[in-house]
């Protein structure tokens, strides 16, 4: 398996973090946005908080699992 260094797309840099929108959330997302690839995840509230600032990610929403 091979980490992806963090690069975050210019458009996730220029998110304001929030209650929504944790820093490290945007550098994750950002940067599969940058890759050009799907981020699968439970965290629709991100989702929402980065549309709300105009910036649609390509993700996968899925339920969380309580374990």
């Amino acid at each position: 398996m091979e980490l992806a260094p963090d690069n975050p797309s210019g458009r996730a840099r220029k998110l304001k973090p929030t209650k929504k929108l944790q820093e490290n959330d945007i550098v994750i997302f950002g940067t599969g946005d940058n890759m050009g690839i799907q981020t699968i995840t439970s965290d629709k509230k991100f989702l929402r908080g980065a549309s709300a600032q105009g910036v649609n990610f390509d993700a996968i929403l899925h339920e969380p699992k309580n374990i």
